[in-house]
């Protein structure tokens, strides 16, 4: 736009049909429907795609301890049950 340059991205579904399939007609062996799409309106800035963080919230650091921990003692205790 403009002579500048805008990145973006386009998500595509592409069906590549055989002409011995049943139902594919000759001129029919590809089709293409567009299922998603994203472009930066900032010229000459790189545009992001996926996750943007790089670390776990620290919530889930902390679940995941304690579940571990609770995962230890769950064992020891269904050690020492079987023993008796």
């Amino acid at each position: 736009m403009d002579g500048q340059a805008h990145y973006g991205w386009a998500r595509l579904n592409v069906t590549i049909c055989l002409l011995r399939s049943p139902g594919c007609l000759p001129g029919n062996q590809i089709t293409e429907t567009l299922t998603g799409y994203a472009y930066d309106t900032v010229p000459n800035q790189g545009l992001l795609a996926g996750q943007t963080t790089a670390t776990p919230e620290p919530g889930t650091l902390g679940l995941l301890a304690l579940g571990s921990l609770g995962l230890g003692f769950w064992r020891r205790r269904k050690a020492v049950a079987s023993q008796q």
